[in-house]
């Protein structure tokens, strides 16, 4: 037979501070998942970094040759008018 105060004691949460191999692997797993995402960070970043690059040396190249058109077009303009 079971007393109010068995009943009341098997609903209530119980914090078992017991430590096992779930636990360890848990944890590892955690650490091994925030180190995999650092450095997939990392190498997306160095991805980014090379890309921005690129497109600054294009947009100073683009630039240059646009300054060589523009010179090109004052020139023969002046031209024209002589």
């Amino acid at each position: 037979m079971s007393t109010p105060q068995n009943d009341s004691d098997a609903r209530r949460f119980k914090f078992d501070m017991t430590f096992n191999i779930a636990h360890i692997l848990t944890v590892l797993g955690l650490v091994y998942a925030a180190f995999s995402f650092g450095s997939e960070l990392k190498s997306a970043q160095a991805v980014q970094e090379s890309k921005i690059q690129n497109i600054i040396v294009t947009q100073d190249r683009d630039r240059l040759e646009t300054l060589q058109t523009l010179r090109d077009i004052n020139k023969k303009l002046d031209d024209m008018r002589k």
